[in-house]
């Protein structure tokens, strides 16, 4: 019996109304026809709409597919890769059917009958205008199929002349580099088992000179914890494609008959009024697919303060230091755990050590609590210790390709989270843990590379990932309160998929505020304020050595999620008096903070930074001017403050001032004794910025008065 032809639309139009996605669907393959401004309703005839044929090339146009394809005549990157009994396949596609819900979500399912495979892919544009795509694989063959890689691609114009990519390391991370788009392919991949501190947290591509303000841009995003690529690819054969996707190493993911396998969300930005308006999408969908709602609490993290030297009465006098400043939560870091009294031994056996904590946890929960504070506590559940009775009990629980272990790396190797037992083990470590103290927040770690994941001679990278996110979720399911906090020896896991099933993201661990300022101006491209921990650390940096006045390392904390990571039992009165002031004011500006747009500019040049955050309504704005060391001019031009209303006056004020004296025989005339302004003269004009010294920073706010002057 014959099948029923497939009847499908000319066209799959995805949109919102501010952004479209549009595949061409005449021919049964789905082609890439656009991605960036929304395009309308009404579209031309889908045969009208091919480009030319080229001399010397195949006798047909040949577009980029949704997933693209060699057997269809694409030159640069396959889309997909896949092999059977050793032979690599090319797949060819047509469509099944297309389910398109209120023109912002679309099902597209295609099938290939010479391969015996089909593939489901669900493209979705949020309100904002962020777009998700990822793509399901199946195996309908009685043979088995070994997927190589499956990317998630997109379409650029030769219009985008620019790549902006983040690149970093421990304690530099996500620092932007750019260069001009020209034929070949820039390819960012990382094979660190996690996402990278090197991971291009930021990856866009846009029109020449595009900058935080202007410029039309194209950015991605990969929500994958494990190995990736990013890539933006542009041939003389008329490929020009962005697109990532996770990296399979051989034998990683092999799928029997009905088996099936799903690729990584990809997140795509599009925005023609610069960066800025690429992050608002992301921070607006972070903020509506958010556990955590409430205050983001300050936060006093035990770690610089003591490190190992756990003792209850000194970290009691600590707590007790903490809430006199108005810290709201108290977090015990590594040490508190059945041998661990430095970084080589004890990981997997998370039971409280009966030598340091004689009388458990609950003495330091309790008194925490009763000074009005919420208790966290350090784990991390992914590791194992080859010191450690977990260990010694189960060796074949630390995961390897061959008979050797690893490579160390702080001592300490993964934890097979592929193997059941091991993954229910420390289930139920954990879940025993939460339930029998009165804890608040975990702050969940992960401090290795891996770059042998696996057991039995068979790669688990892609396997191990996904027992981390069922791990997390299922504490979160029986445990719903508890908070948790994504850290990676600070930021070496920065992504959201582990970022959706968490609660705040520690980004780096120096909280050296020559490091921090500029690290967080480009971790925000992805992640709003109040998702970023930033601590106030002592005045000599634990990572870098640097010495630094208290009120600029307040800077760098006081706009993100405020805590602080310092033995502050030792602090002088004036120094408390500064630090408890900058909190409670912290904390009568957070609603603000921690719920507004994002504004960044350019100061007068690269060691001046300028950012800020605006109300919903315009009616309020915080703005901070830092510089990292002296300008080169001794008169730089004013600054705009952006994103006021034209029609609007304002009241211009102080909020926290550095302490230095400044190379000025005298500041500006407003902040001495302030000044009110239109919107229109504000973001037209500006203001001019007090000459700072090196390694110090001003904040001050501009709040709506009225119509008129």
């Amino acid at each position: 019996m014959t099948e029923p032809a497939v009847v499908v639309p000319p066209y799959a139009h995805i949109h919102n109304g501010e952004v479209s996605i549009l595949l061409r669907t005449s021919s049964r393959k789905p082609e890439f026809v656009h991605w960036g401004a929304y395009l309308g309703e009404q579209l031309p005839d889908p045969a009208q709409i091919e480009g030319a044929v080229p001399q010397s090339s195949f006798n047909a146009p040949v577009p980029q597919h949704l997933v693209p394809e060699a057997a269809a005549g694409w030159l640069a990157t396959p889309g997909l890769r896949i092999g059977r009994e050793g032979n690599e396949l090319h797949a060819s596609f047509a469509i099944r059917d297309i389910v398109v819900d209120e023109h912002a979500t679309a099902v597209l399912r295609q099938h290939d009958d010479r391969n015996e495979i089909d593939l489901a892919t669900e493209i979705h544009i949020e309100d904002t205008g962020l777009a998700r795509l990822r793509h399901t694989l199946t195996n309908t063959s009685t043979r088995h199929l070994a997927v190589h890689h499956l990317f998630a691609t997109l379409p650029l114009p030769d219009r985008a002349k620019e790549i902006l990519d983040s690149t970093g390391r421990w304690c530099r991370e996500v620092q932007p580099q750019r260069r001009t788009i020209g034929f070949g392919k820039w390819s960012r991949p990382t094979h660190h088992g996690r996402t990278g501190h090197d991971a291009p947290l930021v990856f866009a591509a846009g029109t020449e000179g595009f900058g935080f303000r202007n410029g039309e841009i194209w950015n991605i995003h990969l929500a994958w914890s494990g190995n990736s690529e990013h890539y933006i690819e542009k041939l003389p054969s008329g490929a020009f494609v962005i697109g990532a996707g996770e990296v399979l190493e051989q034998g990683d993911v092999v799928l029997e008959e009905g088996g099936s396998y799903t690729s990584p969300w990809l997140f795509a930005s599009y925005s023609r009024m610069g960066l800025d308006a690429n992050a608002a999408q992301f921070h607006r969908w972070d903020r509506s697919n958010r556990t955590a709602v409430t205050p983001r609490p300050v936060t006093l993290n035990s770690w610089e303060a003591i490190y190992f030297d756990h003792d209850l009465d000194a970290l009691i006098d600590l707590a007790a230091a903490g809430s006199r400043m108005g810290v709201e939560r108290f977090v015990l870091d590594d040490g508190w755990y059945k041998g661990r009294r430095n970084d080589r031994a004890g990981l997997g056996d998370w039971s409280v050590d009966p030598i340091v904590w004689a009388g458990g946890l609950a003495p330091l929960i309790d008194r925490v609590h009763d000074l009005g504070m919420q208790f966290g506590l350090w784990v991390e559940p992914e590791m194992i210790s080859p010191d450690s009775d977990a260990a010694r009990a189960h060796p074949e629980w630390i995961s390897r390709l061959g008979e050797d272990l690893p490579l160390p790396w702080r001592h300490q190797q993964l934890l097979d989270l592929t193997n059941e037992k091991a993954w229910r083990y420390v289930y139920d470590q954990l879940h025993r843990l939460l339930a029998d103290h009165r804890i608040d927040y975990l702050k969940w770690d992960y401090n290795r590379d891996s770059n042998e994941i696996g057991r039995g001679g068979i790669p688990r990278s892609h396997a191990q990932v996904l027992a981390a996110y069922r791990l997390i979720d299922a504490i979160r399911e029986a445990h719903p309160t508890v908070e948790i906090e994504n850290c990676s020896s600070g930021g070496g896991r920065v992504d959201l998929g582990l970022g959706s099933r968490t609660d705040r993201v520690w980004i780096s661990d120096t909280n050296d505020p020559v490091e921090r300022h500029p690290i967080q101006r480009w971790a925000s491209q992805l992640l709003p304020p109040e998702r970023i921990g930033s601590h106030v650390g002592g005045p000599r940096s634990h990572t870098t050595g640097r010495v630094t006045d208290l009120s600029f390392r307040i800077s760098a904390s006081w706009m993100q999620h405020m805590g602080i990571e310092w033995d502050i039992r030792g602090m002088s009165a004036d120094e408390e008096a500064v630090l408890s002031g900058a909190i409670r004011l912290h904390k009568a500006s957070r609603s603000l903070l921690h719920s507004g747009v994002l504004i960044r500019d350019d100061g007068p040049d690269a060691n001046h930074l300028f950012h800020g955050i605006v109300s919903a309504e315009k009616d309020r704005a915080i703005y901070q001017y830092v510089a990292l060391q002296l300008a080169t001019s001794d008169g730089p031009t004013p600054l705009r403050l952006a994103g006021l209303r034209d029609e609007w006056w304002y009241r211009v004020r102080m909020l926290l001032d550095d302490v230095q004296q400044r190379a000025e025989q005298a500041p500006p005339s407003w902040m001495v004794e302030g000044i009110i302004a239109s919107g229109r003269f504000l973001t037209t004009v500006g203001l001019h910025m007090p000459l700072l010294n090196p390694q110090s920073a001003i904040t001050f706010e501009a709040v709506h008065v009225g119509e008129g002057p």
